[in-house]
């Protein structure tokens, strides 16, 4: 449908790594966000029943590492099944003959 109103194979392409990227980067933020949150949670806990003193520290050298490594997994997710699928000619995803 898109190579019909004429966008071009390299735009596909870059339009689903886009919708994957976006996807990876949204779960890798609520994830650090709700871990972050119930680990917090749960170290004011502990704290309050130990009276022991609250210092916080967030692991920023691995959130970093998510995100860059999300990144190639949105590109190796998407390269491969979008150059496939672009290669295609029309009759061969109907089954014409």
């Amino acid at each position: 449908m898109l190579r019909a109103i004429g966008i071009t194979k390299f735009d596909i392409t870059r339009l689903y790594f886009y919708e994957a990227l976006i996807l990876v980067f949204a779960a890798s933020f609520l994830g650090i966000l709700v871990g972050t949150l119930v680990g917090l949670t749960m170290v004011l806990q502990m704290d309050l029943f130990l009276s022991l003193d609250f210092k916080f520290f967030f692991p920023w050298t691995q959130t970093i590492e998510i995100f860059v490594l999300s990144i190639f997994c949105a590109f190796f997710s998407t390269f491969g099944p979008t150059t496939k699928l672009t290669k295609r000619s029309i009759s061969a995803v109907f089954h014409l003959s």
